[in-house]
């Protein structure tokens, strides 16, 4: 975000607002935007009409500071401390998910060892989750934001109807058949195009598999390579 502002287009302005405030990672009373009708030309003299979102944050004197967590003065359990974080992770992604216009059936988290893991169940998961995952990985990211600002502490694990349990398996599958390439072939292997948690996966199972894993390439083609011998650099 070097520009200090992030653009993105859309099929209506709300579109085009949701998306660039996704990858902002912040709330709508933080930030500023301005938004642009773009038409581009089709085949046979068609245009198609879309909307430029240009969204940055409000200067810091305008905007609103969060508020820090009470902290009690009593002695508080563990198991009270996480029903409290629970309520308020709770309550944190029902609030999102309402501000930004997204409908869902239910809402369950569950307590891990780094964080908590949200699982989001809904009729019409494809809005959620997005091209590729890129909506559910925007939406993560936010509420990772929003609950380290109030708590200071612990990671967002978000999923929608199991996709990132699915895609994590699919993942694993595509690693093993390369890995097993290189063990019989002898040569170096390399993949698609991978976003930074799917090339964590294929880095686990070839550490599992004693195989060398190098990434290269620059995002969004950041590609991950495979080989008996460490004959590869990073760039």
């Amino acid at each position: 975000m070097n520009k200090g502002y992030i653009e993105k287009e859309g099929a209506s302005p709300r579109e085009a607002f949701l998306k660039a405030l996704l990858e902002m990672g912040a709330l709508e009373e933080e930030v500023e935007h301005t938004i642009e009708e773009v038409l581009y030309k089709g085949f046979f003299g068609t245009t198609k009409k879309a909307y430029r979102c240009r969204l940055w944050l409000k200067s810091s004197s305008s905007t609103p500071k969060p508020t820090p967590a009470k902290r009690s003065e009593l002695p508080v359990s563990g198991e009270t401390r996480i029903k409290t974080e629970a309520a308020a992770q709770s309550n944190l992604t029902r609030e999102i998910l309402d501000r930004l216009g997204f409908e869902y059936e239910s809402i369950r988290e569950i307590k891990v060892d780094d964080g908590w893991e949200i699982d989001i169940r809904c009729e019409d998961p494809g809005k959620l989750i997005g091209k590729d995952g890129h909506t559910l990985f925007a939406l993560q990211r936010l509420l990772s934001t929003l609950f380290f600002r109030q708590y200071g502490k612990g990671s967002i694990y978000l999923d929608i109807n199991d996709y990132l349990k699915k895609r994590e398996k699919r993942i694993e599958e595509q690693a093993i058949i390369a890995i097993s390439k290189v063990k019989k072939f002898k040569k170096k292997i390399e993949l698609k195009p991978m976003n930074n948690w799917e090339r964590k996966i294929v880095h686990r199972k070839a550490n599992e598999a004693g195989i060398i894993s190098l990434s290269t390439g620059n995002e969004p083609y950041r590609r991950v390579v495979l080989s008996l011998e460490n004959d590869s650099q990073t760039r």
